[in-house]
């Protein structure tokens, strides 16, 4: 038994290794690098098909991808991955077209219809539109930054050991990418944060983000990741934030910098106001 015991976690060892090195060499593609909605980023996303666009396509599909889905928090442990693993193989092996890696008749996006998508990324240029954003995407957008900092803060974690890739491309499916959220190096899982405007009941991931989830881990080759669902509400006056009884819960202002002067503000954006909308 122990000698089991030995070569057991000496396998694992090597398993972690192995991965630790695959994730450098992933990092490393040039793409990866470009920073998250920044020129370079925006042009590469153009020619590939995203996780979060191919994830609406699968959601389509809700009786063969249901029982995966339901599974999943049937048993949190396995959660039939395996299975799902080969069902996602099997899509990608019969929807690609190795001409030019467009998925034949995928076209379907959260917010947008089938032939308005295909448009965008068959003539799309890299440059961005201003268009005013719903709430809900300003609030998530808002307090994103935020999530990653308490996570970063309650795991221990440090700069080094996290990575906010750029654009990663599957190394078999190269009309296939991904941008995350955040690559946890020091663990090997990649990390989804999700900051709903509303209070979710219950308190677990949709259908849409499991399987985008799904999709991100393919493209990494890990078997691991974490959604990180945070709750954010507000005050309704600076006189309760000063005098709030919730000790224990995290709390703390928005404050903006001037570029041109020292000067600061508190940030608050409207709804109305105008933001620089991206592809995602």
């Amino acid at each position: 038994m122990l000698i089991t015991a030995i070569v057991d976690n000496l396998e694992r060892a090597i398993l972690r290794f192995k991965t630790k090195l695959r994730l450098k060499r992933i990092i490393k593609q040039p793409t990866a690098q470009f920073e998250q909605r920044s020129s370079n980023w925006i042009s590469e996303r153009k020619n590939i098909f995203t996780a979060s666009e191919v994830a609406c396509f699968i959601k389509k599909d809700k009786k063969s991808v249901l029982p995966y889905f339901d599974a999943f928090y049937s048993d949190r442990v396995n959660g039939n991955s395996q299975d799902f693993d080969k069902f996602l193989n099997d899509f990608l092996q019969t929807n690609k077209k190795l001409d030019n890696g467009i998925f034949t008749g995928i076209g379907v996006h959260k917010f947008d219809d089938p032939a308005s998508v295909l448009n965008k990324k068959l003539n799309e240029q890299s440059k961005l539109k201003e268009k005013k954003l719903p709430q809900p995407l300003v609030w998530g957008t808002q307090f994103e930054k935020i999530a990653l900092n308490l996570y970063q803060i309650k795991n221990e974690l440090k700069d080094s050991e996290i990575f906010q890739t750029g654009l990663v491309v599957h190394e078999q499916y190269k009309f296939l990418g991904c941008s995350i959220d955040v690559l946890d190096l020091k663990n090997s899982y990649l990390v989804e944060f999700k900051c709903p405007f509303k209070e979710k009941k219950p308190f677990l991931p949709d259908l849409y983000a499991w399987i985008q989830t799904q999709i991100q881990m393919e493209i990494f080759d890990l078997s691991r990741a974490k959604i990180v669902i945070s709750q954010f509400g507000e005050y309704s006056d600076v006189f309760t934030f000063t005098n709030d009884p919730e000790t224990q819960q995290y709390s703390g202002i928005f404050i903006q910098e001037s570029k041109s002067t020292d000067e600061v503000s508190c940030v608050y954006p409207p709804t109305e106001m105008g933001y620089t909308i991206f592809s995602e």
